[in-house]
């Protein structure tokens, strides 16, 4: 409202000793002239609050800028908005969309937004009011019904498994906490190794007020590890809730990642039994868990576990031992020629490995030539048959046995080496093929 101001002449009637008295100073005249100078009033309609962003956020591990979107934000020569956050008053820190005001004196402004910084930890979690009040002397204060919503960061607890073996299959996993978020159908980022995987389901959630996002707060979120790109040993976890409340957790030694069980060798616990049903299986990674052994499958038939060797335990996983030794039984004998053994280790998943391993008849040591050597040692050739690749030529008698370094020339012939120096005496020959 603009009031413009008049001049209205009046013709004064006194005596000239008197006309002093009437003249305004500085005027010599006998009419007096009475001006009101031109003045200014511009009323303005209070803030109009429509949106805040964004209006979902974490402050737990940083601060945040606000951008607050309406009309008539007023820029008094300077003077910025005060912002009303929950009991938070903060002053504006700038303003945008500005046009100029006409009628009042001073750079004045109506603006369409502004920014406000909250810094970290500055609100706690929960719904919080938003209100703009102008400055003086236009104070008013929107009256929408605006909020944010401050949530704490993600809480990673457990994982489950904790235990398992990702070698030879893809694994599902599941975090268990608090304050894993659902934001618009967006879920937390999963980082393991350096490596992000996008969680794929998420329980037990429930909404969150004060926003206008579809967004949930949940406990537990699941993800989908790729098979054959972890080695053996613990792993830190870490979730990062979606974007715009994108707080972190981290999970140290989150779980334990096992490789798949190796078989070196097998065969029966009887070398050469011919009709074997006890057998010996090498190897690594053979996995004890609270006293369950892995399965066995030997000859098409389950076997039964009855020792199990070499174990050394799991760091920090009750009950879990990794050996390297297996002696079974079958309850058919097996005989001569090949068969096939799978060991699978214990948990969910279960990772297994396979091998070939063949019974064949032992092998024969006809003659050694030459059959006496001196003491200080030398070499001698052993002729026979079915003689393998790999073959250990051992002399022995009652005070001395030794494995000689041994050098496989054909099925019917081997080469040994006596080391220097060798006690004197008459020793058998034994010929080992390797299993």
């Amino acid at each position: 409202l603009v009031l413009l101001g008049h001049c209205v002449k009046h013709q004064a009637h006194a005596p000239v000793n008197s006309i002093a008295s009437l003249r305004p100073s500085g005027i010599h005249s006998p009419f007096v002239r009475e001006c009101m100078l031109e003045q200014g009033l511009t009323v303005v309609p209070p803030p109009t609050l429509e949106a805040v962003s964004p209006d979902l956020l974490c402050l737990e591990q940083g601060g945040r800028e606000l951008t607050l979107s309406g009309e008539g934000f007023i820029d008094n020569d300077g003077a910025l908005p005060l912002v009303q956050v929950g009991d938070l008053a903060l002053t504006a820190d700038a303003v945008d969309g500005c046009v100029p005001l006409e009628g009042p004196a001073g750079a004045v402004h109506s603006c369409t937004s502004l920014t406000v910084t909250l810094e970290q930890d500055a609100l706690p979690a929960g719904v919080h009011a938003v209100s703009v009040t102008n400055p003086d002397p236009a104070g008013c204060s929107s009256e929408q019904d605006v909020s944010i919503a401050v949530v704490p960061g993600p809480v990673a607890e457990a994982v489950e498994p904790e235990l398992f073996c990702g070698a030879q299959q893809d694994t599902g996993l599941i975090v268990h906490g608090t304050g894993f978020l659902r934001v618009d159908g967006a879920l937390p980022v999963v980082e393991v190794d350096g490596q992000a995987y996008n969680a794929e389901s998420a329980s037990e959630c429930t909404p969150l007020d004060g926003t206008t996002l579809q967004a949930e707060s949940c406990l537990r979120i699941g993800f989908t590890l790729p098979a054959g790109i972890l080695a053996a040993g613990w792993y830190d976890l870490q979730v990062q809730n979606p974007p715009p409340a994108a707080c972190v957790s981290t999970l140290p030694d989150a779980f334990y990642h096992l490789d798949a069980p190796a078989i070196a060798a097998v065969g029966p616990t009887t070398p050469c039994d011919q009709n074997a049903t006890d057998f010996t299986i090498v190897g690594e990674g053979f996995l004890d868990l609270d006293g369950q052994a892995p399965t066995v499958i030997l000859a098409g038939a389950e076997a039964i576990v009855d020792t199990i060797e070499g174990c050394v335990d799991i760091e920090n996983v009750p009950g879990a031992r990794l050996c390297t030794s297996l002696q079974v039984s079958v309850p058919d004998p097996v005989g001569l020629g090949t068969y096939s053994v799978t060991v699978t280790n214990p948990g969910d998943p279960a990772c297994s490995d396979t091998a070939e391993s063949s019974i064949g008849l032992p092998p024969v040591v006809s003659s050694v030539e030459p059959i006496e050597l001196c003491a200080s040692g030398g070499t001698f050739t052993v002729h026979g048959e079915r003689f393998a690749d790999g073959a250990v030529v051992s002399i022995a008698n009652q005070e001395h046995q030794a494995d000689l370094e041994t050098y496989f020339v054909d099925e019917q012939t081997l080469t040994a080496v006596v080391p220097d120096p060798t006690p004197a005496g008459t020793y058998d020959v034994t010929v080992t093929n390797p299993d």
